[in-house]
């Protein structure tokens, strides 16, 4: 009654259902990412990737084993164009001008974090067998950042 004499726009409102990825709360999946796992929220980064960046990724995933393979960031929770465009170290996760930003020249991400680094050596050797995609490999201790050699950047 008092939001209706305030505002009565207020009281009328919507509900609508969204979608959510698969997830356990911890990790989901994501359309086109086929046998990739995500960190919670990251799977909708996918939409970020560059055509080669998604070709990059096919080819690890077909080398690397089943369930190894965790991707913790391709772009950026804060938005890719807002980091970008509008770059904001409080707020973005990668350094200015990064790969997981279009590495200052495109507008994907060419880049991708994986979250399970204690399985860095069957993602090295992944990243081998796809050195035709891979640009860049860096084992940044809690990650292991990967770049498409489409990155201005590698």
């Amino acid at each position: 009654m008092v939001l209706n004499a305030i505002n009565p726009a207020l009281i009328n409102f919507r509900i609508s259902t969204i979608e959510p990825i698969e997830s356990d709360g911890l990790t989901e999946t994501a359309p086109g990412a086929e046998g990739w796992i995500f960190d919670s929220g990251i799977g909708r980064q996918m939409s970020d990737a560059s055509p080669e960046l998604a070709e990059m990724l096919n080819c690890l995933r077909a080398n690397l084993p089943e369930g190894v393979g965790r991707i913790s960031s391709i772009s950026d929770s804060y938005g890719l164009n807002q980091c970008r465009l509008h770059y904001d170290p409080r707020s973005c996760a990668h350094m200015e001008n990064s790969c997981h930003y279009g590495g200052g020249t495109g507008n994907r991400s060419y880049a991708v974090d994986l979250g399970d680094e204690e399985n860095i050596s069957a993602i090295t050797e992944a990243a081998s067998q796809c050195s035709q995609y891979v640009g860049f490999i860096l084992d940044e201790g809690n990650h292991i950042h990967i770049s498409s050699v489409a990155c201005p950047r590698n």
